[in-house]
């Protein structure tokens, strides 16, 4: 008798004679006693299941990952991430934000900063200067633009097609 005949049986047996021990079904036909208890279902059945879960799960966190979804879910870690790499779900990703790199590299400057630290208490006493690149009909201008730090205000700017020593001083 095939093996999956005799599980068949030993459950029929075990409803129809509950007094009877499962030790004693299983020993008499040769099976394992835990094939006389409820199967666990197939993971092809549970998959889609799961599945259906997730993406709930996921819409309401889009941000979550598998860990948090089995959390979410109460399954385990490997059965979520199993069904989302079975079914190609994927959490979104937010996008790392770009930062500027430390220059550790390069020695401090050579300029100190005398203002830092330092609040102006009279207009005209205290400047800052910057300078951008624009681009403009195709061509690349750029703008050098001088700020009372006291009052704020633009006090002098210049525009010029070439970035030279020269046009930031002036």
């Amino acid at each position: 008798m095939p093996s999956q005949k005799k599980r068949q049986v030993g459950r029929e047996i075990k409803v129809k004679l509950p007094k009877v021990s499962p030790s004693l079904i299983s020993k008499s036909l040769g099976i394992p006693k835990r094939s006389l208890f409820n199967p666990r279902p197939k993971q092809s059945e549970t998959g889609p299941v799961l599945r259906d879960q997730t993406l709930k799960v996921l819409e309401l966190n889009p941000g979550y990952g598998y860990r948090r979804i089995a959390l979410a879910l109460n399954t385990s870690k490997k059965r979520a991430r199993r069904v989302m790499k079975l079914f190609g779900i994927k959490p979104y990703k937010k996008k790392a934000r770009w930062t500027k790199k430390k220059d550790y590299v390069n020695p401090p400057s050579k300029y100190p900063n005398f203002i830092k630290g330092s609040c102006p208490i009279k207009p005209n006493v205290v400047f800052a200067g910057d300078f951008t690149r624009l681009n403009w009909n195709g061509k690349i201008i750029h703008l050098a633009t001088f700020m009372d730090i006291f009052t704020r205000e633009i006090v002098g700017w210049s525009v010029s097609t070439k970035h030279t020593t020269e046009f930031v001083i002036d």
